[in-house]
């Protein structure tokens, strides 16, 4: 019997342990990756949001991180919980899109200000 929505709900209401609904989505379900989504989703985005400070930035990585780890779930080995899995991914792409913000990227084709005294240092980006 495949098993569906009904189901994969129930892991919300606590009848399917997580390791359960991990391997439902696994086999392709994708009602019990939804519920994974359902468990997790608001400590994923929490996450995100302490850590870039913006709502719309940590909508995206929210978004990025169930998309890595629908397209990787099958692969997932049960070593560690998925939570702490999904924790490690949530940091990783936090701290790696900070790393890129951190960065300001400008066009040696536009024309400096002279009264502009960055003190943060200019980046040279080559354009060829």
């Amino acid at each position: 019997m495949k098993r569906g929505l009904t189901e994969s709900r129930r892991a919300a209401d606590g009848n399917w342990s997580e390791a359960e609904v991990v391997r439902m989505a696994q086999e392709g379900d994708a009602a019990a990756f939804a519920c994974l989504y359902e468990l997790h989703g608001h400590r994923v985005y929490a996450l995100c949001l302490r850590m870039v400070g913006d709502a719309v930035e940590a909508e995206d990585l929210t978004r990025e991180i169930f998309l890595r780890s629908f397209r990787r779930i099958r692969s997932f080995r049960s070593e560690s919980s998925f939570s702490a899995c999904l924790y490690r991914l949530t940091v990783d792409l936090a701290f790696a899109r900070l790393r890129k913000k951190k960065h300001t990227e400008i066009s040696l084709n536009d024309p400096v200000e002279s009264g502009d005294r960055s003190s943060r240092p200019l980046i040279v980006v080559p354009l060829f």
